[in-house]
């Protein structure tokens, strides 16, 4: 979203064996440069073959000033550049 907004909720569904990340930015009107920006969240997806999943829910919204934006990786730290497979992961953001 290339303006400020506020998220809601999110439904984050993995199926990876391994935990994936969804990484969340205040950015006004680009994508990040995953590695260099900072996230305001990190959200961890666990992960199972048969699929992980991850519902998180903001009474009152996740107030993001500038912009929203999204990233995934496979790794924690924020300087983690590692992509995750195609596939992999589904990510739901409600938001306004």
């Amino acid at each position: 979203k290339a303006s400020g907004g506020t998220i809601y909720g999110i439904y984050l569904f993995n199926i990876n064996a391994a935990v994936r990340y969804l990484k969340v930015y205040d950015i006004y009107g680009r994508a990040p440069v995953v590695g260099t920006d900072r996230p305001v969240h990190t959200f961890g997806i666990p992960g199972a073959t048969t699929g992980g999943a991850m519902i998180r829910a903001f009474g009152d919204g996740l107030a993001m000033l500038n912009g929203i934006a999204i990233a995934l990786t496979t790794g924690m730290a924020d300087s983690d550049t590692n992509a995750v497979a195609a596939g992999d992961i589904l990510v739901e953001i409600d938001y306004l």
